[in-house]
């Protein structure tokens, strides 16, 4: 990474923005503090912080008062006029994203990191890619996971290949399927890949973000199980042919199931119907710890800016898992029908927060 200083902004100066930290959360297997983007930029030495903007005017005083940033504005779009940003942060409501990413972008912003959910449908994805990418500006999508070790190291585990291929994942996390579903669709196509079909249900058959239930196929065949109606926090279990690894909130790091066939008995019996039984090892991996989720992020958009490649979040990884949700809807709205993806409905649109 280079010397050079680059002038960050924040466009939507709430939680996320400036207070998350203060809050007592649960952040095993999600995040490492701090968690607010303000907090996390002044942890970068090569970034400084110059300007914020939102229509409220205590949240403007707030960023100025307690994180010190310099030039605080209620209309962004005079922010992204005057003050010559290298990087944005987008924490609006996902409603906004678009508006602002697409603003930013034209403004001449080299990279962008927008809060989850994305958007609100495929059409502002889609809008948000095209304005960055005519640009040349650079778009991470804050799914927190993917710079987390516990994720990092389940995935060199997957990779080394002990457990053998990937049959099925299943993803257990509160609703509703927009807002806190991106975050378990996009974690599951870490690990899974591109899904190929979903099925779905929703909680209520109202247009907008709510609990629900669905069913993936993914590309290389493996299968996908998803409650987004549940009362536990976010937890996968991926199984594979010769084992499973288990990521759950309320333990560090993640458990392995090794499965070995036994000791054969001094007989020459055969296996019952072939198939002998299987004995399991478990052992326990820690995360290691490491630098903060947040901080990684920005300084990854700094990297691809610098480097000029896409990141590990991408905005196409943000479209993608926003599709599945949308899917969901959609296979909803048809009576449980399979959607086949991609989806050709991309104005089909579900307001979240």
């Amino acid at each position: 990474m280079s010397t050079r200083v680059y002038r960050a902004g924040i466009v939507g100066c709430g939680r996320k923005a400036a207070t998350l930290d203060d809050e007592e959360r649960c952040r095993t297997n999600y995040s490492i503090p701090p968690d607010s983007h303000a907090a996390a930029y002044k942890e970068i030495k090569n970034v400084t912080l110059v300007a914020a903007a939102d229509p409220n005017a205590s949240k403007r005083d707030l960023m100025r008062a307690r994180w010190g940033v310099p030039a605080v504005y209620e209309d962004y779009g005079e922010m992204l006029a005057r003050e010559d940003l290298d990087l944005v942060s987008v924490t609006t409501r996902a409603p906004l994203h678009a508006a602002v990413t697409i603003a930013s972008a034209k403004a001449g912003v080299r990279g962008i990191l927008c809060e989850k959910a994305m958007a609100t449908s495929l059409q502002e994805a889609d809008a948000m890619i095209e304005a960055c990418e005519r640009a040349g500006t650079k778009l991470l999508i804050n799914h927190t996971r993917r710079w987390h070790p516990t994720y990092t190291r389940a995935t060199e585990t997957m990779r080394a290949g002990a457990l053998g291929p990937l049959r099925c994942i299943i993803g257990v996390c509160p609703g509703p399927l927009i807002h806190n579903g991106t975050h378990l669709f996009d974690i599951m196509r870490f690990f899974g890949g591109d899904v190929e079909s979903v099925r779905g249900e929703v909680r209520t058959g109202e247009t907008e973000d709510a609990p629900g239930r669905a069913m993936l196929a993914f590309q290389n065949g493996a299968a996908g199980f998803v409650d987004l109606d549940s009362s536990l926090g976010l937890a996968l279990d991926l199984q594979c042919t010769a084992g499973r690894l288990f990521i759950d909130p309320a333990e560090d790091g993640f458990a392995i199931w090794e499965y070995r066939d036994p000791p054969r008995s001094s007989d020459s019996r055969a296996w019952y119907q072939g198939s002998p039984c299987k004995q399991r090892a478990t052992r326990h991996v820690e995360s290691g710890g490491g630098m903060g989720t947040l901080v990684a992020a920005i300084e990854e958009l700094i990297a691809c800016v610098e480097e000029d490649h896409e990141g590990r979040s991408s905005g196409q990884d943000g479209r993608a898992a926003l599709e599945l949700a949308l899917a969901v809807y959609h296979s909803h709205a048809h009576a449980g029908k399979r959607i086949t993806l991609p989806m050709n409905d991309r104005t089909l649109t579900v307001p979240s927060r």
